[in-house]
């Protein structure tokens, strides 16, 4: 099946129309000059083209770990929000009718990557351009994004490629970028790629440029780009989901009311392709649905190392190491914390998984060949996935979720420490989604070292307490906009904000910071200083456009709401921290 799909996709019905766009490039080179092009040699091109792609949509799934899949087996249609507050299917770049270039957002698990190597297809039918499917994770310290799309075109088309040859395609728009994963750009790389995509946007109009991302990336403030937010799945679409995974109606109509009978904090999250895919198969294997989203996580590695224990009796895996499934657990996850603390990587050559997991069993004091343990952990449990000598992660949240597992169990002293140091913004960014499992898992300290004295801090240091949100809305301002310093929203405060509420940030400011550059024309930045860098004489500020914005939030009240929530939030803290420390207990007989 797999590789009759892929042959019907790739020599059928792909590589005719990839032909097609191979000679409009030759033709540039022809009425350019651009010489190295007019030496493409278009069917050996194809050939490269179409396997390349293949390569890109054969995807092995958490679902069907064993065997991959053609997208096209598997894939279910993804909403968006539009700017106008309408929700569609999202199936093809050239359907909005939208000039801007994309963010597509999402959340975990959202499916972010599927949509993107999906909308190549149609790129691919339409002829309009050659869809270039790049992972930015990819780049590496001293490389441009240029250099490496130089690199990956010259791969496929077979020549040499300069910056003027990627330039001439760009200008003539027949390449289309399709840039995944921005939020796993190194953050050094950021404000590069970042200018890169800008100048690219203005230089280019004709070429497209869709990036993928988590929410609140700092590409979604580009004047240049419209963010699209992938929309939660409704009931409908669980249904279609669920029945693309298992081909069975009667088992998609049990699993669909099994949902409906869910806990509401659980139900809420059951709106994605990654959570619905673990939903299916933890309940196929257990038969009991997860409390919460932790129990999902801890589930996952029980189900995929006994799956084949539970559904194909008396069937007997063969093992490749002696090792207890506790045991094996315990070197996963301990693993998952070297690769986070060694580059946070999520991918990784043999050489590194194997210092990885020597290092695991020498923590764990456990003495097991590290070859025979990663072939268990790629071959039997595949949270791991190997192609040829890279491996990676099935989902990124597989390595946060264990992460953070590790983390809780962790001495309290050693904890305290953790979460002081999650102050900081930038470590806070690092670690956030193992923050949010860790608010479930290690609810108690989180509350006690993380939230309580963020909040504190953040009412003492901003005085809401004895004078509520004057003293914080004093210090906004809106510089002046010219061509040397285009126009933002400067906040000047006491403190250092960066170093100390990464927590707050997270939880509510960046939100309303986004308010303020929606709210205000011809911004697309804020910047927070604290009056030891900057004073107010060091900036050029736009009084009319500074007293407009103050009255808008006035009016609006938006940030009342963010000190109501953070109020919120320290009493929410606040009495559970009392309800696990103000109590009695007697022994009886």
């Amino acid at each position: 099946m797999i590789e009759s799909v892929a042959l019907t996709y790739g020599t059928l019905v792909l590589r005719p129309l990839i032909t097609e766009v191979c000679k409009d490039i030759y033709k540039i080179g022809k009425i350019k000059g651009q010489n190295i092009l007019a030496t493409i040699k278009i069917d050996e091109a194809s050939d490269r083209i179409v396997e390349k792609t293949n390569k890109n949509l054969l995807i092995k799934t958490i679902y069907d770990i064993k065997r991959p899949q053609h997208i096209s087996e598997f894939y279910y249609p993804t909403k968006v929000n539009l700017p106008d507050g309408n929700i569609l299917p999202f199936n093809n770049i050239r359907e909005l009718n939208i000039k801007e270039n994309l963010i597509i957002e999402g959340t975990v698990g959202h499916g972010k990557s599927m949509l993107m190597r999906h909308l190549i297809l149609p790129e691919i039918f339409s002829k309009s351009s050659l869809p270039i499917f790049f992972e930015l994770r990819t780049i590496q310290k001293g490389e441009t994004l240029t250099d490496c799309l130089c690199t990956y075109l010259s791969d496929i088309l077979g020549i040499k490629l300069k910056n003027e040859n990627f330039e001439a395609l760009a200008q003539s728009g027949k390449i289309s970028l399709f840039l995944d994963g921005f939020d796993e750009l190194n953050n050094e790389l950021i404000p590069a790629v970042i200018t890169k995509l800008e100048q690219w946007s203005i230089k280019f109009p004709k070429m497209k440029i869709i990036c993928s991302s988590r929410p609140y990336s700092a590409l979604q403030v580009s004047p240049y780009f419209l963010s699209l937010t992938l929309h939660p799945y409704d009931e409908q679409d669980q249904s279609g989901f669920i029945h693309k995974l298992t081909y069975d109606m009667d088992i998609t109509k049990q699993l669909v009311q099994k949902i409906s009978e869910s806990a509401v904090g659980l139900k809420e999250v059951l709106k994605t392709p990654l959570m619905l895919t673990l939903f299916v198969m933890t309940y196929q294997t257990k038969l009991q649905i997860a409390l919460s989203i932790s129990e999902f996580y801890r589930d996952i590695f029980d189900v995929l190392m006994n799956r084949h224990d539970h559904l194909k009796l008396p069937f007997e895996r063969k093992r490749f190491v002696e090792a207890t499934q506790s045991e094996l657990e315990d070197i996963f996850q301990e693993f998952c914390f070297y690769s986070k603390n060694n580059g946070n990587r999520v991918s990784f050559d043999k050489q590194y998984f194997t210092a990885g997991i020597k290092e695991a069993c020498k923590t764990l004091n456990l003495k097991f060949d590290a070859n025979n343990i990663i072939l268990e952990l790629t071959k039997n449990i595949c949270l791991i996935l190997r192609d040829g000598n890279e491996y990676s992660f099935i989902h990124k949240s597989i390595q946060e979720f264990f992460v953070a597992n590790l983390l809780k169990s962790f001495d309290p002293a050693i904890l305290e420490k953790f979460y002081t140091d999650m102050f900081k913004g930038e470590n806070h960014n690092n670690f956030e989604v193992e923050l949010r499992f860790l608010s479930e898992l290690d609810k108690l300290n989180y509350f006690k070292f993380l939230v309580i004295p963020s909040i504190n801090n953040f009412f003492k240091e901003t005085s809401f307490i004895e004078k509520g949100i004057q003293p914080f809305l004093h210090n906004i301002f809106v510089t002046e906009n010219n061509p040397n310093n285009p126009s933002s929203v400067i906040i000047l405060l006491d403190f250092d904000y960066e170093e100390k509420y990464g927590f707050i940030n997270n939880l509510i400011m960046k939100h309303f910071f986004f308010y303020l550059i929606h709210k205000t024309d011809n911004v697309s930045s804020v910047y927070i200083y604290s009056k030891n860098e900057k004073n107010i004489s060091d900036f050029e500020v736009n009084e009319l456009a500074t007293l407009q914005l103050k009255q808008l939030v006035l009016s609006e009240k938006i940030l009342d709401h963010v000190f109501i929530t953070l109020d919120n939030k320290l009493k929410e803290a606040q009495d559970y921290i009392r309800s696990k420390t103000e109590r009695s207990y007697t022994i009886s007989r």
